[in-house]
């Protein structure tokens, strides 16, 4: 039997993702999206575990000090900014030891962000590209010996990365 597991997801679509994280799960889970059809489809689904909630994810940050969970799956907007700036943000609430997935870090689009922000994890990383066909899974784990720079200390080297990956 599993322990309970305490989730954060950013990115809730149509919540499927969140309903097979609280399935037999007795820890809870909270996801966040933008689309108010989001929530209304996780209180379709039922579960009790799972807390719906309707914003931009750095709106949320504040209602969730104090708060630890075990896993942050991060599933939003796919590009380097919005995606840094969430593993940034919300890795703090993440128990040390905590593992943070990334969802579609091989995705494919101008410039190729998504490559570019899994250069810029610091924790200890693994690509699952097999799980996800073409766009592939990314999981760290966070640990309390390793920070990861601030936005602004990295977005110029990004955005230069980019621009060279869009050139190519």
């Amino acid at each position: 039997r599993w322990a309970p597991l305490d989730i954060l997801e950013i990115g809730t679509y149509c919540g499927t993702s969140a309903a097979h994280m609280a399935w037999d799960n007795a820890g809870s889970v909270v996801t966040i999206d933008i689309q108010p059809d989001a929530k209304k489809q996780v209180e379709n689904i039922g579960l009790k575990n799972v807390t719906a909630i309707t914003s931009n994810s750095s709106n949320v940050l504040p209602l969730l000090n104090g708060k630890t969970f075990d896993i942050c799956y991060i599933d939003g907007w796919h590009d380097f900014n919005q995606t840094y700036g969430e593993y940034v943000a919300f890795r703090p609430l993440v128990r040390d030891g905590g593992l943070i997935i990334f969802d579609d870090v091989g995705l494919e689009m101008a410039g190729n962000e998504m490559e570019v922000f899994w250069e810029f994890v610091v924790d200890p990383k693994h690509r699952a590209n097999h799980l996800h066909p073409n766009t592939g899974f990314g999981f760290c784990q966070k640990l309390a010996t390793v920070s990861p720079p601030p936005w602004a200390a990295v977005v110029d080297q990004a955005r230069e990365r980019i621009r060279l990956h869009t050139i190519e």
